[in-house]
């Protein structure tokens, strides 16, 4: 028998899900092909766990510090850890949102459909199982939204074992932390790994071929982290590419090149974290003529692949990569279907963060391109050192940084490195999306004392208006 949905988005994660979700909410009946778990690598594999193992690091870190200091009041004998037990911890986690989402289908009424979801026409999903063979399902939908998401991305020529060369997804099944380890690729998976193993006792050593960390991101946020994490013992090569890659008996062998020449790198284990590849294989784009680019399914207003009946969204698309911006994604192009929306999204106001320690978040323009694509740009910056609950707490780290017109008191962006950027970069999300001023940031009246009310002290900075010594403009 074949059933007939409105709506058959092909894929579980964030797009999908979020996508579906809004979907049955608008009225349309809806199903979700999915080959693996609930919730895509974000859930499973990425965001979720690895904010289970950081948080576990900070309390391990924070349990290091403290243990003895009689200005803490701590009393303790020697502080151990089991990263086994970490682990578990995170997939407990991993587990617990996903039958999070598994009830939202259910409430919703959507249909799991599991297996493997192919395009067989402009209105055919054949659905087989998840490890492929014989068609068992056949799907007919108004609409298909592809939401496939992407995986991790190989070097060329290196094979990853789950055991000595490391994708991020064998790194969240290690049960044992290695005692030393290389890191190629210095994006937010890249340096989350390293500061978890850091922490955990590892040599680290992260390799990035760009000139600085988190390429693409404000360079005075970048250079801050990177040194706050050097001081944690993680090294760092910039300029520097890996050649090759060799397994040998209980470790690995590293060739890498900079400009100033080549050197081997030995370690326990290697992780790749050199971005993702989109996850297009076995879909039946070409079938369709649904085009790509740089293998990245290509997407035109509202979301609509060339194929009129197929939408995309997610890292699917393309960057930002981000589970928050492919939920967006999916949301607009639902309601774009539905005629309920402009089918777009503000990228420009989408925040990016790292979860270390210190945090670090960002929205909008960096000063360098705020300076190249604007007139009378304003930076204001403020320490977390200026802050009394970040000084009360001993989270001194770090900086905010406010980028705005010096005319309008439009914001162009905020940079945040320290003490809960990941939490505060939502008050700038907030502010941007409402067209907020610099003035109208100032005028809020914060609690005291936050770490937040750092924002407000810094765009009285930019306002020449400061009662803290420290804000400059």
């Amino acid at each position: 028998m074949v059933s007939e949905y409105d709506l058959v988005a092909i894929g579980a994660g964030p797009a999908g899900y979020a996508g579906a979700i809004r979907a049955a909410q608008l009225g349309m009946k809806t199903a979700v092909v999915e080959a693996d778990r609930v919730g895509g690598i974000c859930l499973n594999w990425g965001c979720i766990p690895t904010k289970a193992i950081l948080h576990c690091a900070e309390a391990y870190e924070l349990a290091r510090a403290t243990a003895g200091r009689a200005d803490c009041g701590v009393r303790s004998e020697a502080i151990g850890f089991d990263f086994g037990a970490v682990i578990e911890k995170s997939r407990q986690a991993a587990d617990r949102v996903g039958r999070g989402v598994e009830a939202l289908f259910r409430r919703n009424k959507i249909d799991l459909i599991q297996g493997r979801g192919c395009l067989a026409d402009r209105q055919t999903v054949v659905v087989t199982g998840p490890a492929g063979g014989e068609a068992e399902q056949t799907i007919r939908a108004r609409r298909i939204l592809l939401a496939t998401g992407a995986q991790p991305q190989l070097l060329r020529g290196v094979e990853a074992d789950g055991e000595r060369v490391l994708t991020s997804r064998h790194a969240l099944a290690l049960r044992e932390a290695p005692a030393s380890i290389v890191i190629v690729g210095a994006g937010p998976v890249g340096l989350e790994f390293a500061h978890i193993y850091a922490t955990y006792g590892a040599k680290v050593t992260v390799v990035e071929m760009e000139s600085q960390v988190l390429p693409g991101i404000d360079g005075e946020l970048a250079r801050g982290l990177e040194k706050a994490l050097a001081r944690k013992g993680i090294a760092f090569l910039t300029q520097t590419t890996c050649r090759g890659i060799e397994v040998a008996g209980t470790g690995i062998r590293a060739l890498v090149a900079s400009p100033t020449g080549e050197q081997r790198l030995e370690a326990e284990r290697l992780l790749v974290a050199a971005g993702s590849t989109p996850n297009t294989e076995g879909l039946g784009l070409e079938a369709l003529g649904i085009a790509t680019e740089k293998g990245f399914v290509r997407v035109g207003p509202g979301f609509r692949t060339t194929c009129e009946t197929v939408w995309a969204a997610g890292d699917l698309i393309g960057p930002p990569l981000l589970a928050h911006a492919a939920m967006a994604e999916a949301v607009a192009a639902v309601e774009a279907m539905a005629g309920r929306g402009d089918g777009t999204v503000r990228y420009e106001m989408i925040p990016a963060c790292v979860y270390c320690q210190p945090e670090l978040a960002t929205i909008g323009l960096s000063e360098q391109r705020a300076r190249a694509e604007h007139a009378n740009v304003g930076v204001a910056r403020l320490s977390f050192a200026a802050n009394g609950k970040a000084v009360a707490v001993g989270q001194t780290d770090g900086f905010v940084k406010l980028v705005f017109d010096t005319k309008s008191g439009a914001i162009f962006g905020c940079h945040i490195l320290g003490y809960g950027a990941t939490e505060m970069v939502n008050q700038i999300a907030m502010a941007m999306s409402a067209d907020l001023t610099v003035e109208q940031l100032a005028r809020a009246i914060y609690a005291h004392p936050t770490a937040s009310e750092i924002i407000g002290e810094t765009a009285l900075a930019a306002l020449g208006q400061s009662g803290n010594s420290r804000g400059e403009s």
